[in-house]
Formats: C-alpha cells, structure tokens, sequence
C-alpha cells in the first residue's frame, strides 16, 4: 500500500535523518569501535496508514565502557545516578533487555530523540500493580513477572521523558493474541511491556522478544514492503514484533546477527541519497 511507503517516509525527512544518524554514529564510534560484545539495528512504528517513526539502536554488554565518560552529554547525569543501580542483565549477551542501549528515533517530521535504556535492580511491585490493574481479565499474577525493571530515559525536544518496562515471563496467558496480532507470543523468550509506570493503556507496547518465528503471517502482511525489503538487502532478519493491544498500531526491528547493522543502513541510506538527490 502506497500509505505505508517507507522510502517515502525517509525521503521526506532525508537530509535531517541522515545527518542527525551520522552525527550520532560518529558520537558513539570510538565506543563501538574498540567493543567485543556490540551490535547495532533499527526499526519502525507503523500503524494501519502509515509509518510514524524510524529508530535505531546500539547495545553494548560491557559494563564499564561508559566509565570514562557517557556519550550523551545532555543525558549523562541521568546515566550515572541509575547505571549504580543497574541489574545482572547489563553484562549479559542477548539476555532479555540485555546490555545498555543507546537510541536515536526520528518522528514522521524527521525530528530526532536520543536516549538510553537498561536493565535495574529494584522492586518493581509498583509496575506490576499497575498493570495488574489495567487488564484485570488477563488473569495475569505477580509471579508471572521476572524481577527488576527497565528504565528508558529520552531526549526529547528539550525534555526528558522516562519509561518503565517490565518483563512477562508467562507468555501463555497471551497465546490468545496470536489470531488477533499475528504474534505468536506463546513462543516468544518473554513479552515486554513498556511504560508500565503509565495508567494509560494507549502507552502500552507489547514486544514479543525473539526472532521470525513470532511473526504470524497477518503481521508479516502489515508490515510495509519497503521495510521487509530493506531488510533483505542488508542480510538482516525481523525480530520483536509488536503491538498496542486494541490498538492499530505495530513495531518490527531489523536485526543481524552480532553485526553493526545501523552502519549498514548509512551506507546504504547515504547510496540511495546521493542518487536521488
């Protein structure tokens, strides 16, 4: 559908992403250059009509490559009041949440955001209750939870805004989903829930956390081609499909293995640019 084009999404916005993404790269090169454990990807939002944003993400496992100095300054002292209280999972490759992420998301106005996210210790009971509250009929219980949290710190337009996740390890209660998402969460490595500090259920996003054996051919169908194409051009394979329950509205990612796949994307994206100026 024409709708959901998403070289059309970042042509409209070329120049600022590409540059903005270049910048940020550049700003975390000495990190990733000099990592063993690292690996970068990207992916979208989209929802019924079209595609909203474009994100991409760099996970590092080392947990003290920060210790000289954070790369994003405007958020380095969010980083190291929480980094002290960071959870197991930090260290942890391909862990569930695993590592420390470092983020840039563009919106559909090719607007940039940056932020961290990683795993905490800490009582997540607050978290739990309230999306026990949410969705009383999920029949969901404390212990269907793993312990700790996740902290999602961002950048955006000046203010700092903050997410909790949380961890679902009982996946089965979901399993009814798969009809309706086309994610198959029964099979899922646990089911992510962001914003679980939020009441509002519209900032719920369920990220089934696995790769193309979750994606139910219903889901495969909404994804916009250009994306799915894109993918397969890098030798990339989609992973974490997800959703807003009731919602029309949808996240996929774009992994490789332990590759550096964002520069990947640069270079093609910088390809396609100077062709098409």
């Amino acid at each position: 559908m024409e709708d959901y084009n998403f070289t059309q999404f970042l042509s409209q916005n070329r120049l600022n992403i590409l540059n903005e993404l270049i910048k940020f790269d550049s700003t975390l090169r000495p990190f990733y250059s000099n990592s063993e454990s690292f690996y970068s990807f990207f992916g979208i939002n989209f929802n019924d009509k079209e595609v909203t944003s474009v994100k991409f993400y760099y996970v590092f496992f080392d947990p003290l490559i920060f210790k000289s100095g954070f790369p994003l300054i405007e958020l380095q002292e969010n980083y190291e009041k929480s980094i002290l209280h960071s959870s197991k999972h930090v260290g942890q490759y391909l862990s569930n949440g695993g590592g420390t992420t470092l983020t840039i998301k563009f919106d559909c106005l090719g607007e940039a955001s940056i932020g961290y996210y990683f795993r905490k210790l800490g009582n997540n009971c607050m978290f739990i209750s309230n999306i026990l509250d949410c969705y009383p009929s999920y029949k969901l219980k404390r212990e269907d939870f793993e312990s700790g949290y996740g902290e999602y710190i961002m950048l955006r337009k000046g203010k700092t805004e903050r997410s909790e996740y949380i961890y679902l390890k009982n996946r089965v209660k979901f399993s009814k989903f798969h009809e309706e998402t086309g994610i198959n969460f029964k099979l899922a490595n646990c089911i992510e829930i962001s914003s679980a500090n939020i009441k509002n259920t519209n900032s719920h996003k369920f990220i089934a956390i696995g790769g193309t054996e979750l994606f139910g051919d219903s889901f495969k169908n909404n994804i916009p081609n250009e994306f799915t194409q894109l993918a397969n051009k890098l030798g990339a394979k989609l992973i974490c499909p997800a959703t807003y329950l009731n919602q029309k509205k949808y996240s996929c990612y774009a992994y490789k293995n332990n590759s550096n796949l964002v520069n990947s994307f640069i270079k093609e994206y910088s390809t396609s640019a100077n062709s098409n100026p």
